[in-house]
């Protein structure tokens, strides 16, 4: 079976590419949305249920590899960035305003937040992230 990635529409059948390993989208729609938006699909983008990503759409550190040499995603993982939300080099503050209805999901998610925006801003120097809570 040929398989293809989603984001770089890449085949697996190259040989030189056999380290690589296929992942597929999370259930959880929360997760899922992540990725989509880390993606640069538009939020609910429908994709086949076969969809799969490559490995080096991740960092190295979440992929594990088990004795057997199956490689898996580590809990919690993300892709990483198609596009930076930020093309100019000399941004030098974000602001995040954050709405929360229920204080006992905000502290989940303001770590999701801080996680997620700092991999999308890792390529800039001397950034700061201010996140403002409402």
């Amino acid at each position: 079976m040929v398989r293809q990635c989603c984001v770089c529409k890449i085949l697996d059948y190259k040989e030189e590419e056999q380290h690589l390993s296929f992942h597929v989208f999370p259930v959880d729609p929360v997760q899922r949305n992540i990725w989509l938006s880390l993606l640069a699909f538009e939020a609910n983008h429908k994709l086949s249920k076969q969809a799969e990503v490559r490995s080096n759409h991740f960092q190295q550190s979440d992929i594990e590899c088990s004795s057997s040499g199956i490689r898996r995603l580590r809990k919690g993982a993300v892709p990483l960035a198609k596009h930076s939300l930020f093309s100019f080099p000399n941004v030098r503050y974000v602001c995040i305003l954050l709405l929360f209805q229920h204080i006992a999901i905000s502290v989940v998610l303001i770590q999701l937040v801080k996680t997620l925006t700092l991999q999308i801003l890792g390529n800039l120097h001397s950034c700061e992230l201010f996140i403002v809570y409402l």
